[in-house]
């Protein structure tokens, strides 16, 4: 006789009692590189040179893929961990900082509308109140589109800070800039975003939009190619 079941099983990759051991179990197949494109089970069937049971496969697969996933996810952290996005979306300290920012914008935004009640609403019942129509001035006596500016192509290693101390450079927008918002990071083009400045007055919006406009940045060592 070739010997007992449970030597059999360990031949085979299996413990004693029957079950995966994924050292030497992965001995026994041909793995797909991790470092490229994820391959489909039936392209991993087609490269093992083992005849072999679909339980044993499935289960290689399902290895060979958790391990594709995590080769992948390391190599992307290596890759965008010092970008301006991935800081500010995972750092605990600057997530903190943004979050106080935001509460601070929350409260200055309710006292001016506290102090602009008035001219947005008449508790008195009266008549002839003069109603606004769509085209005079807005409500609140501001209009947020004409306050706000734009930024294309914000580069990836550039912060919410850095913007920030790019603004106070000029004289003549320290302390004016508002509110600052990103989009998601472009994966198409290389992870830039774009970014909405809002500032407090519409003459801020229109001085930084001619102080801003082709400004150069420099690159930092990590990010030059």
């Amino acid at each position: 006789m070739s010997g007992s079941s449970a030597e059999r099983r360990q031949h085979r990759g299996r413990d004693p009692k029957g079950r995966y051991q994924r050292g030497n179990y992965r001995e026994n197949f041909t793995i797909p590189s991790l470092s490229k494109a994820l391959v489909s089970f039936q392209q991993f069937c087609s490269s093992q040179t083992r005849q072999t049971d679909f339980k044993a496969l499935s289960y290689q697969y399902n290895e060979y893929r958790k391990d594709h996933r995590e080769n992948h996810l390391k190599a992307f952290m290596a890759e965008h961990e010092r970008d301006g996005w991935f800081i500010e979306k995972y750092d605990p300290i600057t997530i903190f900082e943004a979050r106080m920012e935001q509460r601070a914008q929350a409260q200055s935004k309710s006292a001016h509308l506290l102090q602009n009640m008035h001219l947005m609403i008449d508790l008195e019942v009266n008549e002839d109140a003069d109603i606004p129509h769509n085209n005079e001035a807005p409500h609140y006596c501001f209009d947020v589109n004409e306050r706000t500016i734009l930024l294309k192509q914000v580069p990836v290693f550039m912060t919410r800070n850095e913007i920030r101390a790019q603004i106070n450079q000029v004289a003549q927008l320290q302390g004016h800039l508002e509110e600052m918002s990103f989009s998601d990071p472009l994966k198409m083009h290389n992870f830039e975003r774009f970014a909405w400045l809002t500032f407090d007055t519409e003459e801020a919006a229109s001085i930084a939009l001619q102080e801003l406009d082709g400004i150069v940045v420099k690159v930092p060592e990590a990010f030059a190619s």
